[in-house]
C-alpha cells in the first residue's frame, strides 16, 4: 500500500491518496485517522478499480493499481477530476470558463504530484530490498563448527 496526503499551498484542502488494495489494514487506518471511518468498522471495496472520497477533514483518492499504464493512468485522471470537482464545491468556485483554469491546474497538481510520490515510493521499496540484499551478503557467514 502506497500512502501519502497533499496539501496545496494557496488552498485550504488535503488530499489522501492511496495505492493498492481497498482492503488493505494500513489503507482503513489512514481512512480512520482522517475521519472516513468509525474506529473498528470496515466498508466494503468498491465495485471499480478506483474512487473518490470525500472525508470530513480531506478528499480521498483510490485507485487499486499503480499508475504506470494507460488504463491505470486514465483510472487516477478521472478520479483526480472528481476530486478537484468537490474542492471547488467546497471553496464555492464554479465550473464557468473564468474558472477553466483553477480546474486544470489542480487536476495537473493532483496528478504530477501522485505520480511523483508514486515513484519515490516504489524507489524506496527498491532501495531497502538493495540494501537488505547487501547487508545481508556482507554479513560474514557462521563457520560450521566440526564434530569430533
Amino acid at each position: 500500500m502506497i500512502k501519502f496526503t497533499l496539501t496545496p499551498d494557496v488552498y485550504p484542502v488535503t488530499f489522501l491518496v492511496l495505492v493498492g488494495a481497498w482492503e488493505d489494514e494500513e489503507a482503513l487506518k489512514f481512512m480512520r485517522k482522517h475521519g472516513g471511518l468509525e474506529k473498528g468498522s470496515t466498508v466494503e471495496p468498491p465495485e471499480f478499480d478506483g474512487c473518490m472520497c470525500e472525508l470530513p477533514s480531506a478528499l480521498m483518492i483510490w485507485i487499486k493499481e499503480v499508475p504506470f499504464t494507460p488504463g491505470h493512468l486514465s483510472m487516477l485522471s478521472h478520479e483526480a477530476c472528481h476530486a478537484v470537482f468537490a474542492m471547488a464545491r467546497q471553496l464555492g468556485v464554479g465550473y464557468t470558463r473564468e474558472a477553466e483554469e483553477f480546474h486544470c491546474y489542480m487536476n495537473q497538481y493532483l496528478i504530477r504530484n501522485t505520480l511523483a510520490n508514486v515513484g519515490k515510493a516504489l524507489d524506496k521499496k527498491e532501495y531497502d530490498a538493495e540494501q537488505a540484499e547487501k547487508a545481508a551478503a556482507a554479513k560474514p557467514k557462521a563457520k560450521a563448527k566440526r564434530k569430533r
